[in-house]
C-alpha cells in the first residue's frame, strides 16, 4: 500500500520536520520555518512558496513538488543517494552551502530549478544523471566539482546559467557541465584534471563578453560537444591547455570572438 500524507493549513512548528514514508508520498501544500528538514525515504513535494530552513538532509529520498525550498542563509545542507524533481525550486541562501557527501547516483529531473546564492559542490566522484524533463542551475554563488564528478545528461538536459564562480578544483579525471550559459558577471575556472563545457545537439553555449574562464597550469579546459555551438565572446586565460571537441561523429562550431591567452600546451 502506497502511503500518501498531506499537510495543508498552518504548520507552526520549528523543530525538526522528518520525513521518511519508505515508498509513500508526503504533499507539503503550506509554508514552514522548522530548523532542520530531514528527508530520508520517500518523496516528499514541497508545493507552496515560503516553505525554509537552517539544515537541510536528503538521504534515498525524492525531494519534489512545485513550490520553493530555501536553505536559509548561513545554512547547510547534504544531498546523497537521492532525486530532486519536479518544477519548484530549491534556493541556497547566501553562506549556505549543499555538498553531495557520497558517489552514489544524484538525479535531477521533472524541469527542477537550484537557485545558488552560496556555495553547491560535488563533493566526491560520482555522477549527476539529468533525467525526463531536466534541470536548470542558477548560480550566483559559488559552484564546485572537488573532485571528478560530473552532469551527465540522459532522458533530459541541463541547463547551467553561471553569474557567479564556476569551478573544479581537485580530481585528476574529467567533471563536466551541460549547456552552459556564462553571462558578464561569471568566472569558469579549470584548476585540476579536465572540466568540460558541453553544448548538446541543437543547443548554443555562450560566454558573454566580461566574463572570464580561466586555465590554471596543468588543467585542461575542453569546449565539447555532439553537435552544438559555443560562441566565446569573454576571456580564455591562463597557463593551461584548452580543447575543442565533438563526440559520437557530429560536427560542432566554436566561435571564439574574445582574447584568448592560453598559453599551456
Amino acid at each position: 500500500m502506497l502511503f500518501r500524507s498531506n499537510f495543508n493549513g498552518t504548520y507552526a512548528g520549528t523543530g525538526v520536520f522528518s520525513v521518511n514514508t519508505n515508498n509513500g508520498v508526503a504533499n507539503v501544500n503550506t509554508a514552514m520555518s522548522p530548523s532542520a528538514i530531514v528527508l530520508t525515504a520517500g518523496t516528499t513535494n514541497f508545493n507552496a512558496a515560503g516553505a525554509n530552513t537552517n539544515a537541510l538532509t536528503i538521504s534515498s529520498a525524492t525531494l519534489g513538488g512545485t513550490g520553493t525550498l530555501t536553505l536559509n542563509a548561513g545554512g547547510s545542507g547534504t544531498w546523497a543517494s537521492s532525486t530532486l524533481t519536479g518544477s519548484g525550486t530549491l534556493a541556497i541562501g547566501a553562506g549556505a552551502s549543499l555538498d553531495t557527501v557520497d558517489s552514489n547516483l544524484q538525479i535531477l529531473s521533472g524541469g527542477r530549478g537550484i537557485a545558488n546564492a552560496g556555495r553547491m559542490t560535488l563533493g566526491v566522484a560520482g555522477t549527476v544523471r539529468i533525467d525526463t524533463g531536466g534541470a536548470t542551475i542558477n548560480n550566483a554563488g559559488t559552484f564546485t566539482f572537488a573532485d571528478d564528478a560530473t552532469f551527465t545528461n540522459s532522458s533530459g538536459a541541463i541547463l547551467f546559467v553561471n553569474d557567479g564562480l564556476a569551478r573544479k578544483t581537485a580530481g585528476t579525471g574529467a567533471s563536466g557541465f551541460g549547456q552552459f550559459q556564462n553571462n558578464a558577471t561569471g568566472t569558469v575556472q579549470a584548476q585540476s584534471g579536465v572540466l568540460s563545457l558541453f553544448s548538446p545537439s541543437g543547443t548554443t553555449s555562450t560566454y558573454a563578453a566580461g566574463g572570464t574562464l580561466n586555465v590554471s597550469a596543468g588543467a585542461t579546459l575542453m569546449l565539447t560537444g555532439n553537435g552544438g555551438t559555443h560562441i566565446v565572446n569573454g576571456l580564455i586565460a591562463g597557463a593551461g591547455a584548452v580543447g575543442f571537441f565533438t563526440s559520437g561523429g557530429a560536427s560542432g562550431t566554436a566561435n571564439v570572438n574574445g582574447a584568448y591567452t592560453a598559453s599551456g600546451g
